[in-house]
């Protein structure tokens, strides 16, 4: 631990407390992170910090308690200790402190353990976001394909079925999506009201419901931020452009390895370009969303006798209480549907290897790109 190692007592008698949010993966974590990270004065101003050492650095903290260093192409020297950083800024702050990473729902007992260790002054609650299960498993399978697997749909149900197996693999679908199971990992060292289930509605009022909701967890006034400032959201994919973009990977073949992947192509390519294409999004098959709903009864159930803090509807957990979405197989996909508005996307990444190379000096080098308002010269054939 580092320096400061002791949490301030408020004027009202209680520790300093820790909400840390850990996911689930795909449950619009992206969403209230931006929120939370665009505004960190106002949270301030209301007793909260959600502390910034430098840019990613939650992500960073997450792939360091949880030894992910290879799978993230991060070196140890680079994240080690963001952790305890971020600890001392919430102490120093003498408030309450927010930390959220997805990547934390999956943490193993022994990573746990050390949190509990290290937050021993702190009051520590955690926050788990969880939304319909159905809903999760086409969002999660387009996920892995956004971070580099070439699995199918139905290549990827089949690594379904075997879900304690999965529960105990460290990379397994549902070791960070079987909500109970997150709850009784994290729940072990914690009394269950220090344990928060914020339930995402199916059906939305307005956009900012989730955070209203998330921040009644926290005992935040969801008024205290500033909701005019857009906030992020993980940009989801058509149905087509995940076929496309699985193409993509074939012919890429392991070529390019982290961090340039996330930076290329799931952030450029996919998230930035192939996520303005309008087209339906993968839904999950009616056969296995009737499979899913039995799942998710269960968890209901053990979360409502748990003693858990319950923030919304537990119902909004099942898939059967879902709109009907369509039955559309993910992998139902045309040659058309898949390369709809691909020279578009192709004509941007023309003109930004063109800005690039003229950033550059060497052989390699061009001149600046000029201005698009200025009239520019016909280009010539050349001989």
């Amino acid at each position: 631990m580092g320096e400061a190692a002791s949490g301030a007592v408020l004027p009202h008698g209680r520790r300093q407390r820790l909400y840390l949010h850990v996911g689930l993966p795909k449950s619009g974590t992206t969403f209230l992170q931006a929120l939370l990270a665009r505004n960190r004065g106002r949270l301030k101003e209301s007793g909260f910090i959600y502390p910034f050492i430098r840019r990613e650095c939650m992500f960073h903290a997450a792939v360091e308690l949880r030894q992910q260093y290879t799978r993230w192409g991060l070196p140890p020297e680079r994240v080690d200790g963001t952790w305890d950083q971020l600890l001392n800024r919430i102490r120093a702050f003498g408030g309450d402190g927010i930390i959220s990473h997805e990547v934390l729902a999956g943490a193993s007992p022994q990573h746990i353990a050390r949190v509990v260790r290290d937050t021993a002054d702190l009051e520590l609650h955690i926050v788990v976001t969880a939304r319909d299960i159905a809903g999760q498993v086409a969002t999660y399978w387009q996920e892995t394909v956004k971070n580099g697997r070439r699995s199918s749909f139905e290549e990827f149900r089949r690594s379904l079925g075997g879900q304690a197996e999965s529960a105990h693999d460290e990379g397994g679908f549902w070791r960070s999506q079987d909500v109970a199971s997150v709850l009784r990992r994290w729940g072990a060292a914690l009394p269950p009201e220090q344990l928060h289930v914020v339930v995402v509605p199916q059906a939305r009022t307005d956009r900012f419901q989730l955070w209203r909701v998330f921040a009644s967890a926290l005992g935040l006034d969801p008024e205290a931020v500033d909701l005019d400032l857009e906030p992020q959201a993980n940009e989801s994919l058509g149905a087509p452009q995940v076929a496309l973009l699985r193409e993509v990977l074939v012919s890429l073949d392991g070529r390019l390895g982290q961090p340039h992947y996330a930076h290329v192509v799931k952030r450029y390519f996919a998230q930035r370009l192939l996520s303005r294409i309008d087209a339906p999004r993968p839904v999950t098959p009616p056969d296995l969303r009737k499979e899913l709903d039995e799942v998710a009864g269960r968890w209901v159930e053990e979360v409502r006798t748990s003693g858990y803090r319950v923030h919304g509807d537990l119902t909004d957990l099942l898939p059967g209480a879902a709109p009907d979405r369509g039955d559309r197989h993910p992998d139902d996909v045309t040659y058309e549907e898949m390369t709809q508005g691909v020279p578009d996307l192709l004509a941007e990444m023309l003109v930004e290897i063109a800005t690039l190379r003229g950033q550059i000096t060497g052989p390699r080098a061009l001149p600046p790109l000029p201005d698009p308002r200025v009239e520019a010269p016909e280009a010539g054939g050349g001989s």
